[in-house]
């Protein structure tokens, strides 16, 4: 990409753009119910400070990933359709266990405009979880 980008990240993918977001082409950054960790945190530091969401009661852990079970979409897109959240949960990724543990380089919120949300029917995100 050659111009101005805004990343936007749901959910874990604000760990991955407040990484990604120190490139040179990004001008800023939107949050939507999403993890944004400081310098001195991973993502599941940064889970841990708070009690776990709901969600966390939806998923299994099997042969080194984290499994999303079918009726976890209504915590993680609960706005949508019952068709449209069975096709989320078709298409979503399924995470390695060690994944929240990485260690990213660059806090791109720091440097860069920022806007957070935390949507209504989310219950991913501890709402707590980037209060400071």
């Amino acid at each position: 990409m050659n111009s101005p980008a805004i990343l936007v990240g749901h959910s874990y993918a604000g760990t991955v753009i407040t990484a990604a977001g120190t490139d040179d082409r990004v001008a800023g950054l939107v949050y939507i119910s999403a993890l944004a960790p400081d310098d001195d945190e991973t993502s599941q530091s940064l889970i841990d400070k708070f009690p776990p969401t709901e969600v966390f009661q939806h998923i299994e852990v099997a042969d080194g990933r984290i499994w999303m079970k079918p009726d976890a979409t209504k915590l993680l897109c609960g706005d949508l359709s019952e068709e449209e959240q069975k096709f989320v949960w078709a298409v979503h990724g399924v995470p390695a266990l060690n994944l929240f543990n990485g260690e990213d380089a660059g806090t791109a919120w720091r440097t860069k405009p920022t806007w957070y949300i935390v949507a209504k029917n989310d219950r991913t995100v501890n709402p707590n979880w980037n209060a400071s």
